[in-house]
């Protein structure tokens, strides 16, 4: 039985630390948050009381396990701490405001021989796994070109909207919703070219990329467009804003991954429509394990360092691109 220590107590680490515990093969040991009352509300509905406002404090708990759900600026300082302890981290979603700083979680995992996963849950739903099968399998010919959209109503209010604790609108959402799932099917991009606005909410320190179209090149030429960002004013039909289209020589892949839904995906080949729906999936729950597994030696995490460093530098090139308004290669992590 892990010891897991969470540093945060927001929904997101609820859903997590649910997860967690649905394994059987942890105990909750202690929670931090920036509140005192927010980390006590929280331990209190898993059963613990060991609660502090300050992470550090944590270390009283001897945590083998560590998940952190913060803004992303406070986040590195917690995996750094987290790291020194000697524990294993879950990073809830991206494991950097930067490459260079991604590199250094690697390095520093590595050197200690800890498990590091970046909380990019999409590749453990079973819609994207279906959707790599079906492409892998010929189902729609050879792949020419993948259209995606991600717009998700974020609050303005909230860190995500704040450039600096967020990292930025690419980083914290766009590579969360889709990079980091297509370059599981498609491999690494070669280049991108992006553009990005601001109007709906343009207040000072505010995420500069509100909303960002991205082209990218993955490797046998299929190119790829990206719209994603922070303002959702359509319909209220999720499918219409959060969807994924692979075009093949012999037909069409649409893929409705949901945000936190299990999802949908429809195959359209042979003037004949197939439609699959994936009911009771729990890619949090998948995670988890995946993630102890690869702590007891007897698995490995699909979002490990070499992977997660791959998602920061290209939200690094899509950023650059679009306040450049060049084309920009990405190189190997």
């Amino acid at each position: 039985m892990k010891r897991l220590a969470v540093v945060g107590a927001g929904r997101m680490a609820h859903i997590r630390t649910q997860a967690f515990l649905e394994t059987q093969r942890v105990m909750l040991c202690g929670v931090a948050a920036r509140r005192l009352s927010s980390a006590q509300a929280f331990a209190y509905q898993y059963g613990c009381d060991t609660c502090f406002d300050e992470f550090r404090r944590l270390s009283s708990c001897a945590p083998d396990v560590v998940l952190v759900e913060t803004p992303h600026l406070v986040q590195e300082d917690v995996v750094r701490w987290a790291l020194e302890t000697g524990a294993h981290v879950l990073i809830g979603g991206s494991p950097a405001n930067s490459a260079g700083e991604a590199r250094r979680i690697a390095e520093r995992a590595a050197a200690q021989g800890s498990i590091v996963e970046a909380g990019y849950e999409a590749r453990y739903k079973a819609v994207w796994e279906s959707a790599r099968r079906r492409l892998h399998s010929g189902e729609i010919g050879t792949l020419i070109a993948v259209r995606a959209v991600a717009l998700f109503a974020a609050d303005p209010a909230s860190w995500y909207y704040d450039q600096t604790n967020s990292g930025g609108m690419p980083l914290t959402h766009m590579t969360y919703a889709f990079l980091n799932p297509l370059r599981g099917l498609l491999g690494h991009p070669l280049h991108v070219s992006a553009f990005a606005n601001r109007k709906k909410h343009t207040g000072p320190g505010l995420v500069r990329e509100e909303t960002c179209v991205a082209g990218l090149l993955f490797p046998d030429e299929v190119l790829c467009t990206l719209t994603a960002g922070y303002v959702r004013s359509g319909p209220a039909d999720e499918d219409a804003a959060w969807q994924v289209i692979f075009l093949g020589t012999g037909g069409e892949l649409h893929v409705f991954p949901s945000d936190e839904g299990p999802g949908s995906l429809q195959v359209h080949s042979g003037g004949k429509v197939t439609q699959e729906v994936f009911t009771g999936d729990k890619p949090f729950l998948a995670q988890a394990q995946c993630f102890l597994d690869a702590i007891d030696g007897t698995g490995s995490c699909r979002n490990a360092p070499a992977e997660f460093v791959a998602d920061v530098m290209i939200a690094e090139a899509v950023a650059a691109s679009a306040a450049s308004h060049r084309t920009i290669a990405i190189g190997l992590p």
